[in-house]
């Protein structure tokens, strides 16, 4: 947030409109900051649970994808983390040029799913909910919102490999900009 505003200033005052900006980012950074912290120590357990439940639904899987949950965990922890540092710094657009646009040609190259994507965010989202107190968890939200929008709406691929999904889990809510 500072840093994006510090570069759009280049040799002018900020406008009402900035300063105010800039105020309530400060007053909200202390809340951030202990966001953040949650978010850090709670990682483990929420992306251990979105595995866990994850390998249910996809059984097959690892049939395509020989390392696919391991590099699923790095995937989900890289995930996490980038919405933590985005919610500390609030800035979107960094989440998109430091994350989001290679992540989504990796995913199309490695043949996911829509479906597939929007099932990992739907547990993370249920998780995040599940670990998170509701603070930390509202906080959060535009930024986990933000990578859910990008990652459930990839193309669908010419060739799936993700194997048959298994149905029976209720469905949690659905987060912004996901189908």
């Amino acid at each position: 947030m500072l840093t994006n505003l510090m570069v759009r200033l280049d040799q002018r005052y900020p406008t009402p409109g900035e300063k105010s900006a800039v105020a309530d980012y400060v007053a909200s950074f202390a809340d951030r900051l202990a966001a953040y912290d949650e978010m850090r120590t709670k990682q483990k357990e929420i992306v251990d649970d979105i595995l866990e439940e994850y390998q249910v639904m996809y059984p097959r899987f690892k049939q395509y994808h020989p390392q696919g949950w391991e590099k699923g965990r790095r995937d989900l922890e890289l995930y996490h983390t980038f919405s933590a540092n985005a919610m500390l710094m609030d800035d979107k657009r960094w989440l998109d040029e430091a994350c989001l646009f290679w992540v989504c040609t990796m995913m199309k190259a490695a043949h996911l799913t829509p479906q597939f994507m929007q099932d990992a965010c739907r547990l993370w989202d249920k998780y995040l909910q599940q670990h998170l107190t509701p603070q930390t968890y509202e906080l959060n939200r535009p930024y986990f919102d933000h990578i859910a929008s990008r990652l459930c709406n990839i193309p669908e691929p010419h060739k799936a490999e993700v194997g048959e999904r298994r149905s029976g889990a209720a469905a949690p809510r659905v987060p912004a900009g996901v189908r």
